[in-house]
């Protein structure tokens, strides 16, 4: 795990690296509760229950959760690291260069997320936090759903005391305590869209409380009343999305999305990325460097301190034993080469007889006359075949992991 990529109330994502056996390593994000959250039991099993919903839903405009791993009392959901903004900084970006997104590129991002959203419902999986925060983009121009930390599912209810998201973006039954369905999370999307086609906020407040207020009673106006020139047509679905009665609302996120692309055709992925990349391109020129940082590390640790001095020793013992080896296996072969003369002592493998005895002296005869003794025969010895020698240039081979391999006829 290393540098944090973004925080929030409860958790912090951070940069990290994902290894598995011969090699493997990947680039990933890991998310994981601030320290002192940690020993909460409780908020240890929401995070865990969070990794158990997001990783059913598959999707192109969900983020995907990889793993989860458990250490001591930490918990660590790991999930694919996308080189991205959020919304928000989207939207600061062309505030501060007075720039409106254009309506085809707002159409763009919000029905690609609700496709992302169609498939968590028909799962039964509830977001409950659909904000500018939660959604990434990036140069490749595809919107991204993240953090399921406080979905639900349909069958559990989501009725409580604790109000978990931004009061911002909640569904009116949602800021009232009420049990939700999928139809919060179409409100919600309404509002990311209004926001996105006007370049301000819904509903904004000195406090929770005001923004609360706001949301349950203030009258909505429509984006074509705030920006001239946006199709009726679009007003309209905005304005069906933010109805504070759920069932005014559409029934689901794919109905809301086809009415949507059918009231503007929504621009091409490379269009949305080309806007992207011109507003934010200095958030995601940092984001790329951080991750290329991590290149190092994604190939694998690095090595212990001296390890290339030894390497080098080692390397060059191996290339001096290779060597003498095969210097002694040519003179071998050498001597044991036919046509070679027997007597040659450094070709004969037959040692040279001992010499004679001494001549022994008969009884009776004079001492100083020797007399004549037969020379011993001489042991025929018969030579084996010369043997072929190995094939010891070069004495070892390399094996399927490019390691050299001593011959062990070579050794």
């Amino acid at each position: 795990m290393h540098d944090a990529i973004a925080s929030g109330g409860m958790a912090t994502v951070h940069y990290g690296v994902m290894r598995g056996p011969r090699g493997f390593s990947r680039a990933v994000a890991i998310k994981r509760l601030h320290p002192e959250l940690a020993s909460d039991a409780d908020l240890r099993e929401s995070l865990a229950a969070e990794a158990r919903l997001s990783a059913r839903i598959r999707h192109p405009n969900v983020v995907a959760v990889l793993d989860v791993v458990e250490h001591e009392r930490d918990v660590f959901l790991v999930m694919e690291l996308v080189s991205a903004v959020s919304l928000a900084v989207l939207l600061r970006r062309a505030r501060e260069a007075n720039q409106k997104l254009p309506p085809a590129v707002a159409v763009a991002i919000v029905s690609s997320i609700l496709r992302g959203l169609a498939v968590a419902h028909e799962l039964g999986v509830v977001h409950r936090d659909v904000s500018p925060q939660n959604v990434l983009v990036g140069a490749d121009g595809v919107p991204k759903l993240v953090d399921f930390g406080i979905a639900k599912l349909e069958s559990q209810g989501t009725r409580g005391v604790s109000l978990k998201g931004k009061p911002s973006y909640m569904a009116p039954e949602q800021l009232r305590g009420e049990p939700v369905d999928r139809r919060a999370d179409l409100y919600s999307s309404a509002v990311l869209l209004w926001e996105l086609l006007t370049g301000s906020r819904l509903f904004s407040g000195d406090s929770d409380h005001a923004v609360m207020l706001k949301v349950l009673e203030r009258r909505v106006d429509a984006p074509g009343r705030i920006v001239a020139g946006l199709p009726r047509e679009l007003d309209r679905v905005t304005l069906k999305g933010l109805a504070r009665d759920r069932d005014a609302r559409y029934a689901n996120a794919t109905s809301m999305a086809a009415e949507l692309e059918s009231a503007v055709a929504p621009a091409s992925a490379s269009d949305v990325g080309a806007l992207v990349v011109a507003l934010c391109r200095d958030e995601l020129t940092e984001l790329d460097r951080r991750a290329a940082s991590l290149a190092l590390d994604t190939r694998g640790s690095a090595p212990p301190r001296g390890w290339g001095k030894r390497a080098a020793w080692a390397l060059a013992a191996l290339s001096a034993l290779a060597f003498a080896t095969l210097l002694v296996r040519r003179e071998r072969a050498e001597r044991d080469a036919p046509g070679r003369p027997a007597s040659s002592p450094a070709s004969s493998p037959v040692a040279a007889p001992p010499p004679p005895p001494p001549a022994s002296t008969p009884s009776g005869a004079a001492s100083g006359t020797p007399s004549a003794a037969p020379a011993p025969e001489r042991p025929v010895v018969s030579q084996k075949p010369a043997k072929k020698p190995p094939d010891c240039d070069p004495p070892y081979v390399v094996d399927s992991e490019g390691f050299q391999r001593m011959k062990p006829e070579c050794l």
